[in-house]
């Protein structure tokens, strides 16, 4: 939970989204695999592209996901955390891209895949990363979403001509 608290600008909607989340925060924590932290670091926040406040980042398995919704109620918070266990970014590689995308040759009636390509060392670029995930729970079913880490997968990222400066870029 991220919140302005820096002496920039009051938030009044914060202390709002805060009750809310206190709301749950036992029955998210009762899951044994989900802690509840707040904070007002904004450095953190920039790291993950948060820029509105209040905000509600989800870590799932160090993947960040923006919570995209309104604080009003906590239950519809507590079900877009349950809806958001399940991973829908597939992190694509030089060693499993081709077997992951079957890009040579798709059969078909198979999903078509949007594939971000991301540079991990420009923190610019790396905040794409938690808007990515919450994009890809929206189009779950419509098309495969995947990512790139271009320091890491070469290949990949040559084969489609995506260069290091080029971040984040989008392929579908």
């Amino acid at each position: 939970m991220y919140k302005r608290d820096d002496g920039r600008a009051a938030c009044p909607s914060c202390g709002e989204a805060l009750a809310e989340i206190e709301e749950i925060d036992d029955d998210i924590e009762a899951t044994g695999y989900v802690n509840v932290v707040k904070t007002d670091d904004r450095s953190v926040a920039k790291e993950l592209g948060v820029t509105t406040f209040p905000s509600l980042v989800y870590y799932r398995r160090k993947n960040p996901i923006l919570y995209d919704g309104e604080f009003g109620d906590s239950e519809v918070v507590l079900r877009w955390l349950r809806s958001h266990e399940e991973v829908a970014t597939w992190d694509l590689t030089d060693d499993n891209f081709e077997k992951l995308t079957d890009s040579h040759s798709p059969d078909e009636g198979t999903l078509d895949w949007f594939v971000m390509f991301y540079n991990a060392e420009n923190s610019a670029c790396h905040s794409y990363v938690a808007l990515w995930e919450t994009v890809a729970h929206k189009l779950r079913g419509l098309v495969n979403v995947g990512k790139v880490e271009m320091g890491v997968n070469d290949d990949v990222s040559e084969r489609f001509h995506v260069e290091k400066g080029d971040c984040p870029t989008f392929l579908l």
